[in-house]
């Protein structure tokens, strides 16, 4: 199963462990099973080419 990762979510695991303790939690968790590879993360990117490029990679 395929779970898009939004830039919060991904803030959240880096820099959130003491300031939105509980969040965390479940953010952790989430990375956990795209590390176990149960989930495969999904992002974006804001910038035309970058997705584009990002695209064409995925697809190979």
């Amino acid at each position: 199963m395929k779970v898009y990762l939004d830039s919060s979510v991904i803030d959240v695991f880096l820099f959130g462990e003491g300031m939105e303790a509980e969040r965390y939690a479940h953010v952790k968790k989430l990375f956990q099973k795209i590390d176990d590879r149960t989930l495969v993360a999904v992002i974006s990117f804001k910038r035309k080419k970058a997705t584009k490029r990002f695209f064409a990679f995925s697809k190979i």
